[in-house]
């Protein structure tokens, strides 16, 4: 069976693309894989179809989400070892929270860890060792840059040891709400290109 997740890529201005991208390029090994985005329900085995449904189904009454990225910081591995540098969604929190567990029933809820809390990130870093995620989180919080996005859609990813594809996306109507920037755009995963075996801690908690 195939390895899903759920993930959703930011719609970002260029200044602010190139940015996390940059960091990502030097501190996240999952970088040439994909690009920064949020996920919203984590890898696991399950059928394609029902899981796609699933989606389509959560996100009927679902709007595009404005998401706002303030601050750094630097989390252990929930399952695993190592760690992790995150940009924390500050506005926009509550709505992807909402989002994560609509997205968990059905199909997907068997296989829900409820003793992880949701943490809506953006994965920018990993390593070994907690000082170093450190060092880098005081590295970006002393930039003080405030990051505003938008949420306009999710995709369903498949996951392999080389490849990670899309499935399938699913927009968020849009209900009046407008991009804070004209020029802002969504950058999706590297999907199709055979890369480098993941060799991270683990798929980003």
């Amino acid at each position: 069976m195939k390895s899903l997740a759920v993930v959703a890529y930011p719609t970002l201005s260029d200044g602010d693309r190139e940015w996390i991208e940059g960091i990502r390029t030097r501190y996240d090994p999952l970088a040439a894989r994909i690009a920064a985005h949020f996920t919203l329900v984590f890898p696991t085995e399950v059928t394609e179809a029902p899981l796609v449904a699933q989606v389509g189904k959560a996100l009927k009454s679902a709007s595009p989400i404005p998401v706002v990225l303030r601050r750094a910081a630097a989390y252990s591995d929930a399952i695993g070892s190592g760690c992790y540098v995150f940009l924390l969604a500050e506005e926009g929190h509550r709505e992807l929270l909402q989002l994560h567990d609509t997205l968990y029933e059905g199909t997907p809820t068997a296989h829900r860890r409820f003793d992880i809390p949701f943490v809506p990130h953006v994965t920018v870093g990993a390593h070994p060792q907690m000082s170093e995620c450190e060092r880098i989180v005081n590295h970006l919080n002393e930039e003080s840059r405030i990051i505003r996005a938008w949420i306009n859609g999710v995709d369903v990813i498949e996951i392999d040891e080389s490849t990670i594809r899309t499935v399938a996306e699913i927009p968020l109507e849009s209900r009046g709400n407008q991009l804070p920037n004209p020029k802002a755009r969504r950058t999706r995963g590297l999907a199709v290109l055979a890369l480098r075996p993941l060799t991270v801690i683990g798929w980003p908690p």
